[in-house]
């Protein structure tokens, strides 16, 4: 646990990209941050996230991939920053995903906050934001 005056940092989840940056959630508030050099740079800061688990990255690390355990899956656009859009069928339920890596084209999910608990395969687009 890291502690500083901008509050405290328990860090859970750790995902390399295929170019070898290094990004990391924090599991005390809603944040993602990325190591650039010794220091670390919140990317991702969303007070209505109720935490973040299961970072991993597209095949060509282009979209790193989160979850909220009680609110689903969400993308970012490494090149930008910026939030995707992500689509999911109203059959498909998203919750309580814990952890999350990518596989040929596919997010593989754990969801051990959900009853029953399971293993999900979830194919997405050619933009992997559905």
């Amino acid at each position: 646990v890291m502690d500083n005056r901008d509050g405290q940092y328990l860090f859970s989840s750790i995902a390399v990209a295929p170019n070898g940056d290094v990004y990391v959630a924090n599991s005390l508030a809603p944040q993602v941050f990325k190591r650039e050099g010794d220091k670390l740079r919140a990317v991702v800061q969303n007070p209505r996230l109720t935490g973040i688990r299961g970072l991993t990255f597209s095949g060509d690390g282009k979209r790193l991939y989160f979850a909220d355990p009680e609110l689903g899956v969400f993308a970012m656009d490494t090149g930008t920053g910026r939030p995707l859009d992500m689509r999911t069928a109203r059959s498909v339920t998203l919750f309580g995903i814990e952890e999350m890596v990518w596989h040929g084209g596919a997010l593989l999910a754990v969801q051990s906050g959900i009853s029953p608990k399971r293993v999900v395969r979830l194919v997405m687009d050619a933009a992997g934001t559905t």
